[in-house]
């Protein structure tokens, strides 16, 4: 396809989030607007829309003036009306109230179900093209799908029903989220009233709020059925209950229930759907294949799973960027490990981070075993920090550089991984391994820190001989820097969702912790967020 939204999808990585929103005719707080995105897509211009036809040879393909609605047509009007199961808008795709419109010849009027339907196999393979561009660190950008030849090969299809059911993702995480949203409006419907939220209760606990808590952990699915809602006691079927909840949705489960327990119980079923049709969203970015052995981060959940030929090897806890500094989304591929790594100061924390505590401590360097150069060239000499009155350096006149040498202090630990991106994103060690402990973990500088590195090298060097987890430990803690290529680039994607089925058939919700879900709601038209 090679219209405006090819052009777009080769010019994006070099355009600030500004002018990609001005490009689209779009500025944060504006909605979704279908018509711009029309025109920013090649597929759905007037010439390609009339090239179908002339493809098939034939004039009208859904409805004629004598007949009405073709069988074809009564497929499409039967799928665009039901968009909302995939959490999108019927609206976006159907002639306005599904009759002729006096002002467009019949022609016009079939045209304008083509380009419907265009709309909607793009929005369902892609993802609508706003949300792609409303978020500034979403850095992945596939090759867009070209829904017109897609449509001209469905239309030469002995089953085109079975055809158009098969555009939306197939992955059971797809699936499975669509069926939470079905779920959670058929909740919306019941009265919602919000929990008292002035007293703690825990096991033992004997109070009056305690059967609401239970009404409510049962319409979630969290309390069997059959619990008596009548009971004013915290006993410890509630308890396993609040803590299932509690784990749910991204806070420690203690099975306490305080002021943010009683936050996420007292979120509406119509804030849970805007979340899950957002996600819904997320996935249709995903690749279609996303490969036979890859790593997924999911950045809310903070944390990391790789997957082997479809099943779960390894999952295990990150840190992420804080949100001053956010991990970005992208795409990317684990091309190599770095035991024992050097560690080169980004200017921005450099200036940020590092001068401040040297100031406090001119000593910060040497105990942290920092080397320091005079200047970012190649050929710049290393001096002595002591030399340097860093009293009346202003972070604006840093313009030394900073390395940290390899060793206990490193704060890339003792391994780091290889990624291909030009953001200076990777994943690595680190020495502070009790930050782990923290149910809320966006406390780095943009990169991932693992909590286990040498499983995660292990997987990535499965099919080494040479590389074991002996050989991995052992390269680790050598005294001798090392490089390793994997024997095979693994796909690694860092994704945003902030809600998801697990495993066990199990709705997670995590928090939103860049602001994220808020930009996104808004730009699709979705409504008010809590």
């Amino acid at each position: 396809m090679r219209g405006k939204y090819y052009i777009l999808n080769r010019m994006v990585h070099g355009l600030a989030p500004a002018a990609l929103m001005v490009m689209l005719g779009l500025c944060p707080g504006v909605f979704y607007n279908t018509a711009v995105a029309d025109e920013v897509r090649g597929g759905f211009e007037p010439a390609v829309v009339d090239k179908i036809y002339a493809d098939l040879g034939e004039d009208s393909i859904w409805w004629t003036p004598a007949t009405g609605l073709t069988a074809r047509g009564k497929i499409i009007v039967n799928l665009l009306s039901q968009a909302d199961r995939e959490g999108l808008k019927p609206s976006d795709y159907l002639p306005s109230n599904n009759h002729i419109n006096e002002s467009l010849a019949p022609e016009n009027y079939d045209r304008s179900f083509t380009k419907g339907l265009l709309r909607y196999i793009s929005d369902i393979r892609d993802g609508r093209l706003a949300a792609r561009y409303v978020d500034p660190e979403l850095f992945d950008i596939p090759n867009p799908t070209d829904a017109a030849a897609l449509l001209k090969t469905g239309l030469l299809t002995a089953d085109f029903q079975a055809w158009l059911e098969s555009l939306p993702p197939q992955s059971m995480k797809y699936k499975s989220l669509k069926e939470y949203l079905e779920r959670y409006r058929k909740i919306a419907d019941m009265k919602w009233p919000l929990l008292n939220t002035g007293q703690k209760l825990e096991l033992g606990s004997s109070d009056p709020n305690v059967r609401h808590v239970r009404a409510r952990l049962k319409i979630l699915g969290d309390l069997p059925a059959d619990n008596d809602e009548t009971n004013d006691v915290f006993d410890n079927t509630l308890l396993v209950a609040v803590e299932r909840f509690q784990t749910r949705n991204g806070l420690t489960p203690d099975g306490i229930i305080g002021p943010e327990t009683y936050a996420a119980l007292n979120v509406s079923p119509a804030s849970i759907i805007q979340k899950i049709t957002i996600n819904l969203e997320r996935l249709r970015q995903l690749p279609e294949n996303l490969g036979s052995r890859y790593v997924i981060v999911n950045v809310p959940g903070f944390d990391l799973t790789a997957v082997s030929d479809g099943a779960e090897k390894l999952r295990m806890r990150v840190i992420v960027g804080q949100p001053k500094r956010r991990t970005p989304i992208l795409n990317d591929k684990i091309t190599g490990i770095k035991f024992r790594p050097t560690w080169t100061v980004p200017v921005k924390i450099a200036r940020e981070d590092l001068l401040p505590k040297i100031k406090a401590d001119v000593n910060f360097l040497r105990a942290s075993d920092f080397r320091v150069f005079t200047s970012w060239k190649k050929d710049a000499p290393e001096i002595d920090p002591e030399a340097v009155d860093w009293r009346i350096i202003s972070p604006e006149r840093l313009n030394y550089k900073f390395v940290q040498n390899p060793g206990s202090s490193n704060a890339l630990g003792q391994i780091r991984f290889t990624l291909t991106n030009p953001y200076d994103i990777y994943l690595h060690d680190t020495p502070h391994k009790n930050l782990f402990n923290k149910s809320g973990r966006a406390i780095s500088s943009g990169c991932i820190r693992v909590a286990d590195p040498l499983t995660l090298a292990g997987f990535l060097m499965e099919p080494s001989a040479k590389w074991t987890i002996g050989s991995i430990q052992e390269a680790m803690t050598s005294s001798e820097k090392q490089v390793a290529k994997l024997p095979a680039p693994i796909p690694i994607y860092i994704t945003y969702f902030t809600a998801l089925v697990d495993e066990a058939g199990q709705l997670q919700l995590w928090k939103d912790v860049y602001g994220r879900d808020a930009d996104l709601i808004h730009i699709l038209g979705l409504g008010a967020t809590e």
